[in-house]
């Protein structure tokens, strides 16, 4: 499933399959990559879907430990991808409820030069369940009706922010960084 250039960068379960979120390295050197995702029932046989999140916008980093390249969550029986675009400095989310086979649909951004770190389900500013991801800068709330980032949590900028979150009944526990 994945090659000797790709690195995963998350999974999730999603309609029942296993779905990874991959980074090609294009420099051979760890420093430029492209996200795309590949999907399995079995975890012997993947397939990419027909439609890729994002516009294949190379994302540069130092090596794929500096700058998370994104998460994806299953939510409301909707896959969203969060996408970082290094260029812009900005975390794009995209979302697909068919599997990615007819196309992703842009679902709303925001500005962060360090990427999506973490990811959970849990609320937005109005009570409304929703899918979250954890920035260097903070925690913030997909508002699915508007398709709008809501920062529900800022935080002191530290790039070690949100690299675990998890929501266990009315609370979200986050890492944050020293």
């Amino acid at each position: 499933m994945q090659a000797a250039n790709q690195i995963t960068m998350d999974a999730v379960v999603h309609k029942n399959r296993l779905w990874v979120l991959l980074g090609d390295d294009l420099s051979g050197g760890d420093t430029t990559f492209v996200t795309h995702t590949r999907r399995s029932v079995n975890t012997t046989t993947w397939t990419s879907p027909t439609n890729q999140p994002a516009n294949n916008t190379p994302a540069t980093a130092a090596s794929y430990t500096d700058v998370p390249l994104g998460v994806i969550i299953d939510f409301d029986n909707v896959l969203y991808a969060f996408i970082h675009d290094t260029t812009n400095r900005r975390v794009r989310c995209y979302k697909t409820a068919d599997e990615g086979d007819t196309a992703w649909v842009a679902a709303g951004d925001l500005s962060s030069g360090q990427g999506a770190r973490g990811k959970a389900n849990w609320y937005d500013l109005q009570g409304d369940p929703a899918p979250v991801i954890g920035t260097a800068e903070g925690v913030w709330a997909l508002d699915v009706s508007a398709s709008v980032m809501q920062l529900i949590f800022p935080m002191p900028f530290n790039q070690d922010n949100c690299r675990a979150m998890v929501a266990r009944g009315n609370r979200l526990y986050v890492s944050a960084g020293s």
